[in-house]
């Protein structure tokens, strides 16, 4: 016989659930914070190259549920804004954008594909792709004259960061997923 489960959630589920989102919105607000104070000699931001709002959402993914991750992860660049003026709306919709497909991708991939190592990485490289194709050429705040070019330089600035997901990615699936 088929067990049948419910879709509700239990008052104890949402709590814990808010508990883990708001870990997650904290951690998502303060290593972008903490990040962006180190100074860099470039006219690239470190937070584009070393991605760092997208740290706590992956771990949100493999530690607690995927929609913590999503509400915290969504949460940070607009509490961010609001505090701090950064980053600017149209930035936090894009960061927005694209981490709503990261957590969607990679809560997929993690679904269908246990213990990819590299599921971070290539769940941002596929998220990037997808909301680069919400840039209007000529028409953006990203000085890219295409959808393209915009995801190549942006895939090209965040190497770093790539890295940095794959270390933590790499890191955590020793530990929880064995």
């Amino acid at each position: 016989m088929k067990k049948v489960t419910s879709l509700s959630l239990s008052l104890s589920d949402v709590l814990v659930d808010a508990r883990n989102a708001a870990v997650i919105l904290i951690a998502s607000c303060l290593l972008p914070f903490l990040i962006h104070l180190v100074p860099v000699e470039s006219a690239v931001p470190a937070g584009v190259r070393l991605l760092p709002v997208f740290y706590a959402p992956l771990v949100g993914i493999v530690l607690f549920r995927s929609r913590s991750a999503l509400v915290g992860g969504v949460m940070a660049p607009w509490v961010n804004f609001l505090i701090t003026g950064r980053p600017l709306p149209d930035m936090a919709l894009m960061l927005t954008v694209d981490m709503i497909l990261f957590v969607g991708i990679a809560t997929l991939v993690r679904h269908y594909a246990k213990g990819f190592w590299a599921m971070a990485p290539v769940s941002y490289i596929i998220a990037k792709f997808l909301s680069s194709l919400t840039i209007i050429p000529g028409n953006n705040f990203t000085g890219a004259s295409s959808s393209m070019e915009f995801f190549f330089r942006s895939i090209l600035f965040a190497v770093p960061g790539l890295v940095m997901l794959l270390i933590i990615n790499w890191i955590l699936y020793r530990r929880v997923e064995k």
